[in-house]
């Protein structure tokens, strides 16, 4: 799709940017992992609300495969610290389809 491969270091944190005592810190190259797919989701026009990958698209897009929650766990995309630090921060909500395999990205209202 055009977007080159994000970057991956090592370290975690929590959503603020803090590190992360709780058990819930992303590695910070795992967050940028998602970077091809929040730029995808940033391009989208305005007018278009929302968009389906399936997992493979996403892989794809990022350049790697995904975690095993992420095939499994609704809530990997919806609640997860990594949602939190990507698409979420970008305006978009998301939802596992697990029989499709898929993802649906929603762009939030903004009102």
């Amino acid at each position: 799709m055009g977007i080159p491969a994000a970057s991956r270091e090592g370290g975690g944190v929590c959503q603020d940017g803090r590190s992360c005592l709780r058990g819930c810190a992303v590695p910070k190259g795992q967050a940028r992992k998602y970077e091809p797919l929040n730029r995808y989701l940033e391009q989208l026009p305005a007018c278009r609300r929302s968009v389906r990958l399936t997992l493979t698209e996403i892989e794809t897009l990022i350049g790697a495969s995904l975690p095993r929650t992420a095939r499994l766990d609704a809530g990997y995309w919806k609640r997860h610290t990594m949602a939190r630090q990507n698409w979420r921060q970008r305006g978009f909500t998301a939802r596992l389809d697990r029989l499709e395999r898929a993802v649906d990205f929603t762009r939030r209202s903004l009102g």
